[in-house]
């Protein structure tokens, strides 16, 4: 079953001006997650599966001061 409304927990850490990590938790098993890329935010991988408790670390770049990314998912209530 693909989970809608698993709990995730995203967390941003800056490395540099310009670089973030970001780490990703979730209680269910995600599939296909990724995270959403607006103006321009890139990021070293950005096609994974989540397994519950493992958390996953990922490097961002982007030119934006607010950046905020948006953690998305085949099944996600949002896209459903």
């Amino acid at each position: 079953m693909i989970p809608q409304d698993a709990k995730t927990d995203v967390r941003i850490s800056r490395i540099k001006a310009g670089q973030y990590a970001v780490t990703l938790l979730s209680d269910r098993f995600i599939w296909k997650a990724h995270l959403a890329e607006p103006d321009g935010d890139q990021y070293d991988e950005n096609d994974f599966d989540l397994w519950p408790g493992e958390a996953k670390t990922i490097t961002a770049v982007t030119d934006r001061e607010d950046f905020v990314p948006y953690l998305t998912w085949i099944g996600k209530e949002e896209d459903a």
